[in-house]
């Protein structure tokens, strides 16, 4: 007769598990066992045996003592911002998009009061409160386009903030722009792998336009960009198929993913033989999964000798950050990726009002020193920037105003 292959414990801890709401798939990933497994353990007290589960008792009763732990503590400073989703009807996966977390940063903060870093839980408390405002009836700052009457006060040949980006010479140079540029062309020129991250309206999607328009120019560089638009849903086998798309190959949607992997390397190797730069820059990467980006990992291990077969660069909001910086289980890939964040315009608001009147067409001073000061007060990103400035235009010409003042700026009720 043959070993069994699992045995059994009396009273498995499923009620005690579940009571506190646990998540089976984060707990299997924290103890490093399949979900499966630890489900199996939970319900039926069933464990595998064999070396790897050897100590699977011993394993779940520290990480449940830890986990019980940190629920108690945590859950007397979350049950505020539970009780305000709950009672403002806010959906977590929302909240987590907009905070730029994961959904399981998310869960952790809200459910046990872990969160990745102290900006973590205060962007949470942000979007709460921006939520709550918006629900309530107070004005959120949204974008506004200058009318035909507008642009005639002010002399502009067009809206200086709305759709004004008609070429690579609308782009305001700044140098945190500019570092980021020269970070990701150095990326591609050494088949690296950048990730810049920043916040909503620091810039990124401008900045990746600019380098794509530079790339594209480019007849020894060929761009790969997924396609797929939920990014969440981002997997191993898209990335092959969008590698092979854009280098002319032929996708084939039968076959096994290691058959399509061997297809890739190989496509991957024609072109560096060609003297060919493959690029595969990915656009809202904070919604990547981790097992798309150790996907990507083992992809950007193909190689010849020691020279690497492509660059990677990812563009995203500040949750891609977080993830490479605080989850353990993306080590392999944070020591690979040379993490660049954006900042705000620093100062340099005055210089890119300036700007982007003069490519609209006005030759004057339309921002007093004081109101650029105001702005800055209030906003801190360039799309917040352009929302409030358009907003003021409006204000300012609606009471005759030859300029903006301070005063305008601090008359325009709402909030971002």
């Amino acid at each position: 007769m043959g070993r069994p292959a699992s045995k059994r414990i009396a009273n498995p801890p499923r009620a005690e598990f579940e009571k506190y709401g646990f998540s089976y798939t984060l707990a299997a990933q924290e103890m490093n066992v399949p979900r499966s497994t630890l489900y199996s353990f939970v319900t039926r007290g069933v464990v595998p045996l064999g070396a790897r589960y050897r100590d699977l008792e011993d394993r779940f009763d520290g990480w449940f003592k830890r986990a019980k732990a940190a629920a108690e503590k945590g859950r007397v400073e979350s049950d505020s911002l539970s009780s305000k989703i709950r009672r403002h009807g806010i959906k977590e996966a929302y909240l987590a998009e907009v905070a730029g977390l994961s959904p399981y940063e998310l869960w952790y903060g809200l459910h046990m009061g872990i969160w990745p870093n102290p900006a973590a839980k205060k962007a949470v408390e942000k979007t709460i409160a921006m939520i709550i405002e918006k629900q309530e009836g107070k004005k959120m700052i949204t974008k506004v386009s200058l009318s035909e009457e507008d642009l005639v006060y002010w002399g502009l040949k067009r809206d200086p903030f709305t759709n004004e980006m008609e070429s690579a010479d609308d782009i305001f140079d700044t140098k945190e722009m500019g570092r980021a540029e020269k970070k990701i062309m150095s990326a591609v020129e050494k088949n690296g792998w950048i990730a810049v991250c920043g916040p909503v309206g620091s810039g990124k999607s401008t900045l990746l336009k600019r380098i794509e328009s530079k790339l594209r120019k480019r007849s020894d560089v060929v761009l790969v960009k997924p396609r797929t638009i939920e990014k969440q849903f981002l997997g191993a086998s898209h990335i092959c198929d969008s590698i092979l798309a854009d280098l002319g190959a032929v996708v084939s949607r039968s076959g096994t993913l290691e058959h399509k992997a061997r297809h890739v390397g190989r496509i991957l190797e024609e072109a560096y033989r060609d003297g060919r730069k493959v690029c595969i820059l990915i656009d809202e990467a904070h919604l990547l999964r981790p097992d798309a980006l150790l996907a990507l990992k083992r992809i950007y291990e193909f190689e010849i000798g020691f020279k690497k077969l492509l660059s990677i660069v990812l563009v995203g909001q500040e949750g891609l950050a977080r993830q490479l910086e605080s989850n353990f289980e993306l080590a392999e890939v944070s020591q690979r990726v040379d993490l660049y964040k954006l900042g705000s315009l620093n100062g340099s608001i005055g210089s890119y009002l300036r700007f982007k009147l003069d490519r609209a067409g006005c030759a004057k001073e339309v921002f007093e020193p004081s109101a650029v000061k105001a702005i800055g007060e209030r906003a801190d990103t360039v799309l917040s920037i352009n929302n409030l400035a358009g907003a003021a235009l409006i204000c300012a010409h609606d009471i005759s105003e030859k300029a903006v003042t301070a005063e305008v700026i601090k008359a325009i009720r709402g909030t971002f």
